[in-house]
């Protein structure tokens, strides 16, 4: 990733567009939300099968 010459500069060009940015928040989110639902199936199906609840 370009950076300016001080902390405060901008660099000359995004190497990424904000969209793409949105984009990608987006995925990750979905990805993170899905390994969680995932995990709450797989441990309700624990506690389940192994008479728990």
């Amino acid at each position: 990733m370009p950076l300016g010459v001080t902390d405060d500069d901008k660099p000359e060009f995004l190497p990424i567009t904000q969209t793409s940015v949105k984009r990608a928040l987006g995925f990750r989110t979905f990805w993170i939300v899905m390994h969680v639902v995932t995990c709450f199936f797989i441990i309700a199906a624990a506690g389940r099968t192994l008479n728990f609840w």
